[in-house]
């Protein structure tokens, strides 16, 4: 406010530029996979990539909308000015935002381990099994926390109207 930038305009710049970010994080992943495939499945490839990333973002949110419960980082705690959950929360995911790095051993670390990837034609049934098993479970969960927050959680639903008023009217 300072600045003179509106509120709602600040709060969606900054989703604008995250998600920037990722898309450009993404395009690496993207082309080391298609790289991987074989030659007519790179659609198929791109399809299942995008869906990982889109399903892998809802079950963060899932997350993190599970962890606020566990620590009170609502707006009336904070205008209260109770922070301990911020701190806490906080604290937590930068301890496990390193995690996925331990996994980058998987990534192959030069054009020949990419090459002896692609060349290998045994089938891996239970890697299918497993990619399958995730994938169900993660769409399970973004759906029963999604009707769980539209049908039964009436007081993040009232909270929700206010903060839409407040957008649309600018209050």
């Amino acid at each position: 406010r300072k600045l003179g930038i509106p509120d709602i305009i600040f709060s969606a710049g900054d989703d604008v530029l995250v998600e920037f970010i990722i898309a450009v994080q993404f395009l690496p992943m993207c082309i080391m996979y298609l790289g991987l495939c074989p030659p007519g499945s790179e659609g198929t490839t791109y399809a299942m990539l995008t869906t990982w990333s889109n399903l892998a973002g809802s079950l963060a949110f899932d997350i993190s909308t599970a962890l606020t419960v566990v620590w009170d980082v609502s707006s009336q705690t904070i205008s209260e000015g109770d922070y301990s959950g911020v701190w806490k929360l906080s604290l937590f995911c930068g301890l496990i935002g390193p995690i996925p790095l331990f996994l980058l051993g998987l990534i192959p670390k030069n054009k020949d381990d990419q090459r002896r990837l692609q060349q290998d034609t045994n089938r891996h049934y239970w890697a299918g099994v497993v990619f399958l098993c995730v994938m169900i479970a993660t769409l399970t969960i973004t759906f029963v926390e999604s009707v769980y927050e539209v049908y039964f959680n009436k007081e993040g639903a009232e909270e929700q109207r206010r903060a839409l008023k407040r957008i649309i009217g600018g209050h």
